[in-house]
Parts: C-alpha cells; sequence; structure tokens
C-alpha cells in the first residue's frame, strides 16, 4: 500500500494479551505492551 501513497499502522487500544480472542494470556505480564497501546 506505501507504494501506492496510502499510509497505514497499526494501533491497539486495548493491549492484545487483554482482548477478549486472547483470553488465555490476560495473566501475562507485558508492562511495554500494555504502556504503548496507553
Amino acid at each position: 500500500m506505501a507504494d501506492k501513497g496510502v499510509q497505514t499502522d497499526i494501533h491497539y487500544a486495548t493491549p492484545p494479551h487483554l482482548q477478549p480472542c486472547y483470553y488465555e494470556l490476560r495473566d501475562s505480564k507485558l508492562p511495554v505492551t500494555e504502556k504503548l497501546a496507553n
């Protein structure tokens, strides 16, 4: 897409390990991920 001049970005308002689809990872300690998501 960048070749066509379309900007893209990934944004997770909620860290991936705290999203319902990753329920089994909810107790993971990922402070950097949580800081970057906020």
